[in-house]
């Protein structure tokens, strides 16, 4: 089961690109090998850590029901990553800011 085909980004990331972060819904989260995953921070200061570094490409809640503290973050691809209509998690995925519409750093 080969699952490395699938979504593309319609533009390239570039660490100077000013960037910020957009909530996908009721997602299967991705595979975690590239995972670091930290119980104290919540997600506010996952979003910060995850801003702060241009290796860093997704953010969520590390508790499931996402009420709790701890944070993961995601380096480098996402693999095996697919939206359900009404379960999985919010996964706030690093995009390009001009395609957010915006063209300044979320913060």
């Amino acid at each position: 089961m080969d699952w490395t085909q699938g979504c593309e980004r319609d533009k390239p990331l570039k660490s100077v690109d000013m960037v910020g972060f957009k909530k996908f819904k009721n997602m299967k989260l991705p595979d975690t090998t590239s995972t670091w995953v930290n119980a104290s921070l919540d997600i506010k200061a996952g979003h910060e850590k995850c801003l702060g570094s241009c290796s860093c490409i997704a953010y969520t809640h590390s508790d499931i029901k996402g009420l709790g503290s701890g944070c993961a973050l995601w380096y480098g691809d996402l693999q095996d990553i697919q939206t359900f209509s009404n379960v999985g998690q919010d996964l706030h995925i690093r995009m390009a800011a001009s395609e957010l519409g915006i063209y300044q750093v979320l913060v």
